[in-house]
């Protein structure tokens, strides 16, 4: 892979992102072929905003210190011994680290395709997660088939406003994702 898709690259102060391709077939949900490895540092703080996505099962393992996960409202906190919290299609759900701890997390989906990781690099394209626009947020939403997890979790709702302003308006205005293929263009 070229120096633009490096295999770990810096989300913010504190916290990386590695990109694995595990060698495994892919075949078993729980022995993904393609993974991220989010490592936050004590110093750091990695919170992911509620959200769902509509057509895969999402998995969360914890190989170092402890991460809050809520799904559909229930708050848990998981840890290194736990095995992968399982985060089913369009379930709301978000993710916490604990403050003051170092904190290592797999990530996941089933199915899942090397494809899949575009979602990240789009994310953590920008400086810092917040520097995106919600224009650009919801354009990358869009493209992944993930929707905000809102007060009521309204699904015509949650999609309309992602096309709405991922889909239509976001590219229009030129706010759009980094990233639309994983393959060098020539």
């Amino acid at each position: 892979m070229d120096d633009e898709f490096a295999d770990t690259v810096t989300v913010k102060e504190g916290i990386t992102c590695t990109f694995v391709d595990t060698g495994a077939p892919g075949t078993d949900p729980l022995q993904p072929a393609h993974k991220r490895v989010l490592r936050v540092e004590a110093t750091a703080r990695f919170q992911v905003p509620p959200h769902w996505h509509a057509r895969h099962t999402e998995y969360v393992n914890v190989v170092e210190g402890r991460l809050r996960v809520t799904v559909d409202g229930v708050m848990s906190e998981i840890g290194a011994n736990d095995g992968p919290a399982r985060v089913p299609p369009r379930a709301v759900h978000a993710l916490d680290s604990v403050p003051g701890e170092v904190c290592v997390v797999e990530e996941w989906v089933d199915p899942g395709d090397k494809e899949y990781e575009l979602v990240f690099r789009n994310l953590f394209s920008a400086p810092r997660l917040e520097d995106h626009s919600v224009l650009t947020l919801m354009n990358i939403f869009w493209y992944s088939e993930s929707f905000p997890g809102m007060p009521g979790h309204i699904v015509p709702l949650e999609k309309g406003l992602t096309f709405l302003l991922g889909r239509c308006l976001a590219p229009v205005l030129g706010y759009e994702r980094k990233y639309k293929t994983l393959k060098k263009e020539q």
